[in-house]
């Protein structure tokens, strides 16, 4: 289960990102190779804080983190977020086929 959720962060980005309207504003549009870095980045924000923030702070109320116990709580969370990615996606496919243009094929055509 971890290796999926560590193989979805860098594939599928692509195919998801051609069925998505990536169009913020008028001027603005969001890359579709862009679209990794909703995964990156929030992991390189959290990780410094959990280590500078909440650990020291579970520490000072008394509980003792160990290495195994932060890396069990890792897969926990991998695996409520593979969960989550589950319920959306059987969700997405209930849903009537959107009249949106893919992206992608619009960029092949030309």
């Amino acid at each position: 289960v971890y290796w999926c959720v560590g193989t979805q962060i860098q594939t599928m980005f692509y195919a998801q990102g051609c069925q998505m309207n990536i169009v913020v504003t008028h001027n603005v549009e969001i890359p579709i190779a862009a679209l990794g870095l909703f995964d990156i980045v929030p992991i390189l924000i959290l990780l410094p804080l959990f280590d500078k923030c909440l650990i020291p702070a579970m520490r000072r109320k008394g509980f003792r983190v160990t290495m195994l116990q932060r890396m069990a709580a890792g897969f926990v969370f991998a695996m409520l977020a593979m969960l989550c990615a589950a319920i959306v996606e059987w969700q997405r496919k209930q849903l009537p086929l959107s009249t949106y243009a893919s992206a992608c094929n619009q960029s092949q055509s030309q």
